[in-house]
C-alpha cells in the first residue's frame, strides 16, 4: 500500500506540474506590450481641382495588425482632426504586420476577415498613402516606430485648354480596369472593374480654361495599363456635349497620366490632345 501511495503521489506532482507549466506557457504567449507609431506625415496637394480647395483638415486612418495573415486588431479614425497623431496597439510576443492606410477621403467599409478596404460611388475615393511595418515583438518597445507613409494611388485626369460652355452641368469619368478597392496582403488594388465619378460643375467655372478634371484609382495586382479612360461632358438635362477616350492608359501606384488638348472644339494638329507622365506624383496647382 505504501508503494501505491507513493506512485499515485509522484502522479500527481507530475501532473500538477505539467498544468503549472501549461498555464505558464499560456500565460507568456499571452503577454502583450503597448507599441506606438507616428510619424503620419502626407503631403496634401490635391491635383484633381474641384476638390482642391476643401483641404482636408480631417483625414482618416486606419491601423491594422495582422498575424500570419490572420486579422487581430485594428485602430479606425474615420473623418478625424486628429487622425494623424500616434497610435498605440497592444502587440503579443512574436511576428506581426501592422498595415496603414491613411485617406483624404473616408472609405466605406473596411473587411476583417479579407483584410479589404473599399470605397464606393457615395465615399469616392481620394488621395491615399499606405505601409507596412514588420515586427518582431519580444519585450516592450524602446521608443515610437516611426511610419512613413507613401501614395498608393494612380490618377488619370484631362485637361480642358478651351472655354467651358455655358451648356456645361457635369463631367463624367470613366476608368476600366481600376480599383476602389485595396487589398492590405498583397498591397494592391483589388479585381479590375469599371470605377467611375461624375463632377457637379460649379457655375464659376463656367467660361473658364485648362480645367482639370480627374479619377483616382488603386493599381490591381498585375496590371499596367487601363484599357479605356472616357471623359464626357454633360448639359443639365444630360444630354453628351463632347467626350473623348484614351487608350492603353499607364496605370502605376504614386503616378499620374495627364491628357490636355481642346476638349469642346474641333480636333486640329495643332490643339489635339497631348499625353503626359510623371514617374514620381509631382504636386501641382492650377490657378482658376
Amino acid at each position: 500500500m505504501k508503494i501505491y501511495s507513493f506512485f499515485v503521489s509522484s502522479m500527481l506532482v507530475c501532473v500538477l506540474g505539467c498544468v503549472s507549466c501549461q498555464e505558464e506557457v499560456i500565460k507568456d504567449a499571452a503577454e502583450s506590450y503597448p507599441y506606438t507609431f507616428s510619424g503620419f506625415e502626407v503631403s496634401y496637394g490635391s491635383i484633381d481641382e474641384l476638390t482642391r480647395g476643401i483641404e482636408a483638415e480631417s483625414f482618416s486612418l486606419l491601423a491594422v495588425d495582422v498575424v500570419d495573415d490572420e486579422y487581430v486588431q485594428s485602430v479606425s479614425r474615420l473623418s478625424d482632426p486628429s487622425a494623424l497623431s500616434s497610435v498605440t496597439l497592444d502587440l503579443t510576443l512574436g511576428a506581426h504586420k501592422i498595415y496603414f492606410v491613411c485617406a483624404a477621403k473616408p472609405w466605406n467599409s473596411f473587411d476583417e476577415a479579407a483584410l479589404m478596404v473599399h470605397w464606393n460611388k457615395q465615399n469616392e475615393l481620394g488621395e491615399t498613402w499606405g505601409a507596412v511595418i514588420d515586427l518582431q515583438v519580444e519585450g516592450a518597445a524602446q521608443e515610437p516606430v516611426d511610419v512613413s507613409l507613401k501614395r498608393i494611388v494612380t490618377y488619370a485626369r484631362t485637361q480642358m485648354n478651351d472655354v467651358l460652355p455655358a451648356s456645361l452641368s457635369k463631367v463624367g469619368l470613366d476608368l476600366m480596369g481600376g480599383s476602389w478597392s485595396y487589398n492590405l496582403l498583397q498591397q494592391s488594388g483589388g479585381t479590375p472593374s469599371a470605377v467611375s465619378r461624375v463632377i457637379s460643375v460649379p457655375s464659376s467655372y463656367i467660361g473658364q480654361q485648362q480645367v482639370i478634371f480627374g479619377i483616382y484609382s488603386f493599381v490591381p495586382e498585375g496590371v499596367t495599363q487601363s484599357p479605356l479612360f472616357t471623359v464626357t461632358a454633360y448639359d443639365a438635362t444630360d444630354q453628351v456635349i463632347a467626350s473623348h477616350s484614351f487608350e492603353n492608359v499607364q496605370m502605376k501606384a504614386n503616378q499620374f497620366v495627364l491628357y490636355q488638348g481642346q476638349f469642346f472644339t474641333p480636333q486640329s494638329s495643332s490643339n489635339a490632345f497631348q499625353f503626359y507622365l510623371d514617374d514620381q506624383w509631382m504636386e501641382k496647382f492650377e490657378n482658376y
